[in-house]
């Protein structure tokens, strides 16, 4: 498990066990956690690590509706963000009621947490629902399925027009750190 600080208060889990990458913000507002990975244990694990429980998570938010994104969203008694499609893909498979997104939108969107800006914009490409988050004052951009690193891309169920004109778009954010 990697537990890495990519820039003040912005951190990123790494870990293979537990399925993609998670991310989460630490705000004056509590913590905003970006995907859960794929088992509730693997993300309560990495926050105990860097000294959070669930209670201090006040948002989560979720970049599309593969199990390895949303798995550990029953660990979370606080809000769940996601694009409607997400909500979509999820209320059409097995996902219990409580992993479900309880907020969505459709359009690109900020959310001022704390001090911390974040904004929300759909991209689709690996999966329809897929979504980048950006948090412009560190230059953070976290892609979710949409860069893989080390390893071919995972492309079940992918539109790949789609995809190319997502990552072409991702060079406009001039990031300092993708995820």
């Amino acid at each position: 498990m990697k537990i890495l600080e990519v820039k003040p208060n912005v951190f990123v889990f790494d870990n293979e066990e537990y399925g993609s990458n998670s991310g989460w913000i630490k705000t004056d507002e509590g913590v905003v956690v970006i995907d859960t990975g794929l088992k509730p244990e693997g993300i309560e694990t990495a926050l105990a690590e860097g000294g959070i429980t669930p209670a201090n998570v006040t948002l989560v938010i979720n970049t599309h509706a593969d199990g390895d994104h949303v798995g550990g969203n029953a660990l979370f008694n606080c809000p769940i963000m996601a694009h409607k499609t997400t909500l979509d893909r999820m209320s059409a498979g097995r996902m219990k009621k409580a992993n479900l997104p309880t907020q969505t939108f459709t359009e690109d969107t900020t959310i001022q947490f704390g001090r911390v800006e974040i904004f929300l914009q759909h991209k689709g490409g690996h999966k329809p629902d897929e979504i980048i988050v950006w948090l412009p004052e560190t230059k953070v951009l976290f892609t979710g399925d949409l860069v893989f690193q080390g390893r071919y891309p995972f492309m079940v169920s992918s539109y790949v027009p789609d995809w190319i004109r997502a990552l072409e778009d991702l060079k406009a954010f001039d990031a300092d750190v993708i995820v």
